[in-house]
């Protein structure tokens, strides 16, 4: 699975502010990982984009990241979350989040990330 994860992931949805935003997740092969988030709109606290980036591993299909950087100054660094896995191809990328993540509330249901190519 580790293998198979490596790379780099896009998402894309609309939020409850009506706003669109794009969700790009790089896995790499040495257990780095970085994740863009742009929205149409900027959210409530003012932010158009956040970067994250840290360290990630598979354990127990969970998909744990460790952020160590993160470009909103009052982010929780070195707290691990954890993404339950519910599915994984070539092309897709589906894991179940946590009740909230990097301070906001994520929706219950399943999240969808697909494959970039190049």
């Amino acid at each position: 699975m580790q293998h198979k994860i490596a790379g780099v992931w896009v998402h894309q949805g609309t939020l409850k502010s009506k706003g669109d935003f794009v969700a790009t997740l790089e896995l790499a092969p040495d257990g780095t990982y970085s994740d863009i988030n742009t929205f149409s709109k900027p959210l409530p606290q003012g932010l158009s984009r956040i970067e994250t980036s840290g360290r990630w591993r598979i354990e127990n299909n969970f998909l744990i990241i460790t952020e160590t950087n993160s470009s909103p100054t009052n982010a929780h660094l070195a707290e691990e979350v954890r993404f339950e896995i519910v599915r994984l191809d070539d092309r897709e990328l589906e894991y179940k989040p946590p009740e909230t993540y990097e301070g906001f509330s994520v929706p219950t249901n399943h999240i969808v990330f697909r494959k970039a190519t190049r």
